[in-house]
Parts: C-alpha cells; sequence; structure tokens
C-alpha cells in the first residue's frame, strides 16, 4: 500500500546556476540577457482525494543574477505563498496564487500600458489565478491571463532585468 506523504514535513529543496534562458526556451520566448536563478528553502506538494494540488513553500528565498551586466545584477526574493491547482473536465488545470509566488506568464504586460512583455517572471504578492491548458502547443495557447488582487512586481521580462 503507498505511503501518504501529506502528514509529513515539507522538505529542503535548493537548486543552483538554473539558466532561466532554459525556462524561456520551454516557453517559446527569447530571453536576451544571461540570467541565472538560484533557490532553497523548504517544499512540498500536497495532493488532495480529488486529485487536486497544493504547492507550499515556507522560507523559499531565491536570487536572480544578470550574468551579462558589468556587476552582476541580482535581485533577491521569497516566495513563501502557496500554489493549488485544479483539474476540470476539459483537462485545462485552474491555478490559484495566495501569498507571495515566483510566477511565469506569456501575458503580462509593463505596468506603464506600453507594449507586451512577451513571457515575463513576475513576483506576485496577494490572490492571482489563471487557467493552464496542458495541451496548447505555445505559451498562449498553453497560460491563460493572470488576473487577481493583489501586487505584481515585474522581475525579468524578454530584455532582462525590469527592475
Amino acid at each position: 500500500m503507498p505511503t501518504n506523504l501529506n502528514g509529513q514535513a515539507p522538505t529542503e529543496t535548493s537548486i543552483e546556476d538554473f539558466p532561466l534562458q532554459d525556462l524561456y526556451d520551454f516557453n517559446g520566448a527569447t530571453l536576451e540577457d544571461n540570467i541565472t536563478l538560484d533557490i532553497a528553502g523548504k517544499a512540498k506538494t500536497i495532493t488532495k482525494g480529488n486529485g487536486d494540488t497544493i504547492e507550499i513553500s515556507p522560507n523559499f528565498k531565491g536570487t536572480l543574477t544578470n550574468l551579462d551586466t558589468a556587476d552582476a545584477d541580482t535581485f533577491d526574493f521569497v516566495a513563501t505563498g502557496t500554489i493549488q491547482r485544479s483539474e476540470n473536465d476539459d483537462g485545462t488545470i485552474d491555478v490559484t496564487y495566495n501569498g507571495l509566488n515566483l510566477v511565469g506568464n506569456p501575458y503580462l504586460n509593463p505596468p506603464d500600458g506600453e507594449g507586451d512583455l512577451g513571457y515575463a517572471l513576475v513576483q506576485t504578492r496577494g490572490h492571482f489565478y489563471n487557467t493552464e491548458d496542458p495541451a496548447g502547443t505555445t505559451p498562449s495557447e498553453i497560460f491563460g491571463p493572470l488576473e487577481g488582487n493583489g501586487q505584481i512586481l515585474y522581475i525579468v521580462d524578454d530584455f532582462g532585468f525590469f527592475v
């Protein structure tokens, strides 16, 4: 009989020097700067009886580093929120972000409303949601627009650091 891991504490997780371009390549986008991601903290996925999942990440911290700048500009962040995923009958997935989360989405526009960033990485603070379609073949077919209440801090767009 399989062991239920839902009752166990989150485990230590870390990633060092992950090239952000890999994430952008996966999403069919181009990132002009050489940016790396380092993250560390505790993380856990809780699976509910209906198959929905809740991802928790207490004490999850990270750093994005732009290796193309003379001073190797960095951006430190925390992502201690929760992410809940619920599959719909049509195969799409409703995703809800609560608290502080690091989110990538191709529908994000700069705060001044001028132009389209393409695929962007942001930090959300509050309650946001979107719908994902795993059957899509491009980022705009996979990820629905990010909606909700709270603050969005634009961190990285196709051209590098936004902040």
